[in-house]
C-alpha cells in the first residue's frame, strides 16, 4: 500500500476519534485512542485499519479496528 499524499492532522484526529467512539461500544474501561500516543502508532493504526478494509471478513469497522490493534500488539507496538 502506498501513501499518496500528506495526511492532515485533523483527518487523523477524526479517524482516531471515530475509532475511540466505536471501541466504547465494547468497553468503556479502556480508551484505545490513549494507546496511540506517538505518531508512529497513529500512522500504524491508520495504515492497518485501511488495510483491514481489504480483508473480506473485516468489512465491519469495529472488527477492522480490533484486527488493527491485534496486529499492532503482535508487532510489539504496545510493549513497555
Amino acid at each position: 500500500m502506498l501513501i499518496k499524499e500528506y495526511i492532515k492532522e485533523e483527518v487523523m484526529e477524526k479517524r482516531i476519534n471515530a475509532m475511540s467512539i466505536r471501541s466504547q461500544m465494547e468497553s468503556v474501561a479502556i480508551d484505545r485512542a490513549a494507546l496511540l500516543n506517538t505518531d508512529k502508532k497513529r500512522l500504524a493504526y491508520l495504515f492497518l485499519s485501511e488495510y483491514a478494509a481489504s480483508i473480506p471478513d473485516l468489512q465491519d469497522e469495529l472488527l477492522a479496528d480490533n484486527w488493527a490493534f491485534d496486529e499492532m500488539e503482535r508487532l510489539g507496538f504496545f510493549k513497555q
